[in-house]
């Protein structure tokens, strides 16, 4: 199941709801392709559909109408732009600069060097995770 969290602020307090956007579905409905293009695949099936068919995966035909892959492998691969995503853009080296961008939502490669020696740094943030219990370190 696929579900979104929508937070809101009540008097002060702040709330999280989750919102289920699909039906559960099966692993054996998932056969001969990835998951996400499964997902993909229903979405656009479902953002054509009526409303009130019993084959749907998505609950809502808005939802699936606006449902787009984080990574869309297959089409960066047939050379187009996945739905939601930007052109894709080349970025010169230039000696003394930084680039920085989000991993997980813009697909990217690092070409062969041609001429010279490439020296890279490479980092990751990622959110907060379960606290180590009290005591742990001694």
């Amino acid at each position: 199941i696929l579900y979104t969290l929508v937070q809101t602020l009540d008097d002060g307090n702040r709330k999280q709801e989750r919102i289920h956007i699909t039906n559960p579905w099966s692993n054996d409905a998932v056969v001969g392709i990835s998951i996400p293009n499964f997902i993909k695949a229903c979405a656009e099936r479902d953002s054509k559909q009526s409303q009130s068919s019993q084959s749907r995966m998505f609950l809502r035909a808005q939802e699936a109408q606006q449902f787009a892959l984080l990574e869309d492998r297959n089409s960066w691969e047939d050379g187009e732009n996945p739905k939601g995503c930007a052109s894709p853009i080349d970025t010169v080296p230039e000696r003394g600069s930084l680039v920085l961008f989000d991993s997980v939502l813009t697909p990217h490669e690092v070409t062969v060097i041609k001429n010279g020696t490439r020296i890279a740094l490479a980092g990751w943030f990622h959110e907060q995770t379960q606290p180590f219990p009290d005591g742990i370190y001694g």
